[in-house]
């Protein structure tokens, strides 16, 4: 522990395994002089996260003296919130807080906004919810991309004899109009050589061919095998799942949520519907055809994803943008 005070008090729910968590992680790995407070659950990325920050301080039940105490201590509060919107600012306000910076995972309400020095969006859909937007960035969360793709070669090369590989990544709480249990069962699959793997979550599949292995602290080695990824959400703001699978090489195959079309093309991404899941299943079927018919097209489009997320979704771009945007709160009076 350091004599001074660290610099940032980022406080948080849960250290679980979605992407907010996946995000904070990487933020306490990439930026120093942390103090790590989480004040409901520890999950999975706990250890991690407390060998990364500077501090830690896992609070057990409601014990907001220690977190008052936290937030009034550092030069800046970040608040990255899921649900309880206004109790974090509130109570960073209350604490005397110099500066409060609040990130903006999932849900949103305009009122919490108003209450701290800035926010952070992660999704371009809610920085145009916010009233204040001079007081609001967008940073996309960071992902591990690594400099170059892993050699591959697609199962519909020639020459390539193996099955198809498709991967799902997802965790039980996420609304999911369409999975690959659900396609497989739908039929849309049958008379096709292929394996799957279910990430996140562990309910045995009726298909022998899906295997649902559960979380992993680390999914990557599972993306940089697949060749394609389906993510059939309904309630992404960002959409982690697919900047991942893109830095690896797994193929997206995604619903149309404003999270991916407002980033990624059609060049970039292919869609199904998401309406239901045998419309679904049925397109895609359709876009495994399209892949088999255009081999090289793909290998070419694996490379040009992984180009694109490095430039632009790295972690090291997440976590530079985030350290600018303290450097330069730390210059501004606090609000009125």
């Amino acid at each position: 522990m350091s004599e001074s005070p660290p610099r940032i008090c980022r406080v948080y729910s849960r250290m679980d395994m979605g992407g907010a968590e996946n995000a904070i992680l990487q933020l306490l790995q990439e930026i120093d002089s942390t103090h790590m407070v989480v004040t409901h659950l520890e999950g999975m990325r706990a250890p991690q996260a407390r060998e990364a920050a500077e501090r830690y301080t896992f609070l057990e039940g409601p014990r907001f003296a220690p977190l008052m105490a936290a937030m009034a201590e550092a030069q800046i509060t970040h608040l990255h919130t899921i649900n309880d919107h206004l109790l974090g600012p509130l109570a960073a306000l209350l604490s005397g807080a110099r500066h409060i910076i609040h990130t903006v995972h999932n849900d949103f309400q305009p009122l919490a906004c108003s209450l701290v020095d800035h926010s952070i969006v992660v999704g371009k859909t809610l920085l145009s919810q916010i009233s204040t937007p001079g007081r609001a960035t967008f940073i996309p969360n960071g992902v591990g991309v690594p400099d170059a793709l892993p050699e591959f070669r697609l199962w519909c090369e020639p020459g390539e004899e193996r099955p198809l590989r498709i991967v799902e990544l997802r965790r039980p709480d996420k609304l999911m109009s369409t999975t690959l249990d659900q396609i497989a069962a739908s039929g849309a699959l049958d008379g096709l050589d292929y394996e799957g793997v279910g990430i996140g979550f562990e309910t045995p599949s009726s298909d022998p061919r899906i295997r649902n292995i559960g979380p992993l602290s680390d999914p990557y080695p599972e993306l940089a095998r697949a060749d394609i990824l389906v993510m059939g959400t309904t309630t992404e703001t960002f959409g982690r799942t697919v900047y991942e699978a893109m830095a690896w090489g797994a193929l997206p195959v995604a619903t149309p949520i404003p999270a991916f079309r407002e980033v990624f093309s059609d060049e970039e991404v292919d869609y199904f519907s998401g309406h239901n899941p045998e419309t679904s299943a049925r397109e895609f079927r359709q876009i495994i055809a399209k892949i088999e018919a255009n081999p090289e097209g793909y290998r070419t489009r694996r490379v040009s994803n992984h180009r694109r997320v490095l430039e632009c979704f790295d972690i090291r771009t997440m976590a530079g943008r985030t350290n600018a945007l303290y450097d330069w709160l730390e210059t501004q009076p606090p609000p009125p």
